[in-house]
């Protein structure tokens, strides 16, 4: 009993952490915009990571290509995706001169 204790403890307040953020969910089931309010009620934090330089620019009027991990950590429910899934974000443009 005293090694399932802390099991059933734990499950029990994953199930609890669950049942609040879905409680948030139903009542924004139609958002039209995304306000800070809405943000806060969702997102404990972000964590934007290092920005890495993938590949430097080609031509001159191109930008640099460049990744960023992005943990997203919600209220109640933690990290979607899990900590070992990373986000990423990448970028590759143009650069744009008004003439």
């Amino acid at each position: 009993m005293n090694e399932i204790r802390p099991l059933l403890n734990e499950a029990t307040e994953q199930m609890q952490n669950t049942d609040r953020f879905l409680r948030i969910v139903k009542t924004h089931t139609e958002i039209t915009e995304l306000t800070a309010e809405v943000v806060n009620e969702f997102i404990e934090k972000i964590i934007i990571g290092e920005t890495v330089i993938i590949q430097p620019r080609r031509f001159s009027h191109w930008k640099d290509e460049k990744r960023q991990n992005i943990r997203i950590i919600y209220n109640y429910v933690g990290a979607v995706p899990q900590d070992d899934e990373a986000v990423t974000a990448e970028t590759r443009q143009k650069i744009t001169t008004a003439v």
